[in-house]
């Protein structure tokens, strides 16, 4: 069996983005989900009102999983009435708590052809576009873009700029504004 480096200090870099689909997965769906409000449908004809409401699960442990609604009906205050929708995969990320890989050593990750030093995690998206040119002088046509939403379902786009100099800026937006800050400055540890 192949011997592999340590490598723990190089996860715990990527731990941030299992943690947040873990908690997304736990608890971020469901508020999701739970946000929308019941529908009432009022039938004016036979004078009774439908109410429905969405629950929602994942399911199964590999790359994907069966995304299943579960949506609740109700007939003025009669019983509730539940019907299961498949929504079709939801994806499960490499390393993730629901991820049959989770704790896989590097010779593991190997037999199910996966990269030895695999870190999981969401990789954030590369882009190379000439607008980002534009920004200011000495930027370059790459940045890496993530997008971050908080559980009140608002998101934020996060851009790190590469500049021609080896240097990079942290750019996002707030109220149409474009603010771009050294990446220095933002890793910058408070003391």
């Amino acid at each position: 069996m192949a011997k592999y480096p340590d490598f723990g200090p190089l996860r715990d870099l990527f731990q941030h983005h299992i943690d947040s689909y873990n908690h997304l997965i736990e608890s971020g769906l469901e508020t999701t989900l739970s946000g929308i409000k019941p529908i009432e449908v009022h039938d004016t004809f036979t004078n009774k009102k439908l109410r429905n409401i969405l629950l929602c699960r994942q399911a199964k442990i590999s790359y994907s999983g069966a995304f299943v609604a579960d949506v609740c009906f109700q007939y003025n205050d009669g019983p509730v009435i539940r019907e299961r929708f498949h929504l079709g995969q939801f994806p499960v990320m490499l390393k993730s708590k629901i991820c049959h890989l989770k704790n896989a050593s590097s010779g593991m990750l190997v037999s199910y052809r996966e990269e030895p030093a695999e870190m999981g995690g969401a990789d954030p998206m590369s882009m190379v576009r000439n607008s980002f040119r534009a920004r200011r002088e000495g930027y370059s046509d790459k940045a890496v873009v993530i997008r971050c939403v908080r559980e009140d379902q608002s998101a934020v786009t996060v851009k790190l700029y590469y500049l021609n100099n080896g240097s990079a800026r942290v750019g996002f937006w707030i109220g149409g504004r474009e603010f771009l800050l050294p990446v220095g400055v933002v890793l910058k540890e408070e003391v």
